[in-house]
């Protein structure tokens, strides 16, 4: 396990103390560093590594976990008043994206807020960000309880899987530490940010907490100045509500969950390596498969979109790559059950943008889209496939720009 970093009310460090040791302190019914020390709080980080109980065994220890956390809720309001604080220690708590997630890590969250036991969370993807974030799953429970509810974004947006296509189109928003053109290396740009965090802030988030950003401005090889450049704005374009809509944004959903298999013990101790999941266990975008037995059959491809929930008309484009699609297969599309009309489909080959791979790439502009509902489902049917493939065509990544209006 990581060390914990207590900082002191100044926000400076102060001490650095094993997981172990913070546990046997716990448990002693001693927490050292509420009642020796200057400190407003403790935040409990669930996410690194999540690993907490035998493996599907979460759900079942749950309890366990619910116990150690009011534990440590009554010893620091034993601290505050034997300190003679005005005011209550804050008790937060960073946790896996989605419900199932924490289940997977033993984490009752919902309890512990309703029993008021919680001042915040932080909602954790794994080191990305990721545009499809179930925050409603939490605002439910958190806003009604008072709870701030803090949502993490991180400096890619991209996934594991280093394989085709090769992304094309991205000369600055690429890892400098990955050498293939693949989603593996693909970084946030400010438009996907606004995306992203337009999503958050509509689903209740109160801000945005970065993962992994700092390290940037570092040594590392990713620290050039253009990518100094492009991390700054980033940031500063999605630290409030306000601001995700002073810009274009762009909707990007990749298969965060692809490649994930391939890291399993002993290259990497990821709490869950299930293809398809993160490694923190919640289920990602799909990857849609048009093989012979779905022809006909509608496939759906889930997204959140801040932009248009109300119904109103957009301006903007919807881009999908399907890969391994030729231009005599027969495809509709639909946005929520509504068919978008043949003639409004541009379908051309992958071309510049993505390599590496056969297949079109298909566009619509928004103003020809059926109307948008905040949650969606982009449909797609292949009515008929000519001739033979070698491999069936496949759907995994959607991008919706839409653009800003002063």
């Amino acid at each position: 396990m990581e060390p914990i970093l207590v900082l002191n009310s100044t926000y400076e460090p102060l001490q650095v103390i094993s997981w172990q040791r913070a546990v046997r302190m716990l448990f002693q019914d001693k927490v050292e560093v509420v009642e020796e020390y200057d400190v407003d709080g403790l935040e409990l980080n669930f996410v690194r590594w999540a690993k907490h109980f035998p493996r599907n065994k979460g759900r079942e220890k749950a309890a366990i976990m619910t116990q150690f956390v009011e534990k440590i809720h009554k010893m620091m309001a034993t601290a505050a008043r034997k300190r003679q604080r005005r005011q209550p220690l804050t008790l937060g708590v960073r946790i896996p994206e989605s419900i199932e997630a924490c289940w997977r890590a033993g984490v009752d969250i919902e309890t512990w807020v309703k029993r008021g036991w919680i001042d915040y969370v932080v909602l954790c993807t794994w080191n990305n960000t990721d545009p499809n974030l179930p925050v409603r799953e939490f605002t439910r429970f958190t806003k009604p309880a008072g709870v701030d509810t803090i949502v993490v974004m991180g400096n890619m947006i991209g996934c594991i899987y280093d394989g085709p296509p090769k992304i094309l189109d991205r000369p600055i928003a690429m890892s400098a530490k990955h050498k293939s053109e693949s989603y593996q290396a693909m970084l946030l740009t400010a438009a996907e940010a606004r995306g992203a965090a337009a999503n958050y802030y509509a689903a209740g988030a109160d801000s945005i907490s970065f993962w992994n950003v700092g390290i940037h401005f570092g040594g590392e090889a990713t620290a050039a100045p253009e990518q100094r450049k492009r991390i700054a704005d980033w940031t500063q374009a999605v630290i409030t509500a306000g601001r995700v809509y002073q810009g274009p944004r762009t909707y990007r959903y990749l298969p965060m969950g692809k490649g994930i298999s391939s890291r399993k013990p002993p290259l990497r101790n990821y709490p869950w390596y299930d293809e398809g999941f993160s490694p923190l266990g919640h289920k990602n975008s799909p990857v849609l498969t048009f093989s012979d037995d779905q022809l006909g059959k509608r496939q759906v491809f889930p997204f959140q979109m801040a932009d248009g929930r109300d119904g109103k008309p957009l301006t903007g484009k919807l881009t999908c790559w399907v890969y391994h699609l030729n231009g005599k297969d027969q495809l509709t599309v639909d946005i929520n059950g509504k068919l978008v009309a043949a003639e409004k489909i541009r379908r051309q080959a992958v071309g510049q943008r993505r390599g590496g791979l056969p297949g079109e790439r298909l566009e619509i502009s928004l103003a020809d889209c059926p109307p948008f509902r905040g949650q969606n489902q982009l449909g797609l049917t292949l009515t008929k496939l000519s001739g033979q493939h070698k491999q069936p065509p496949y759907t995994e990544e959607l991008e919706i720009t839409v653009s800003h209006s002063p």
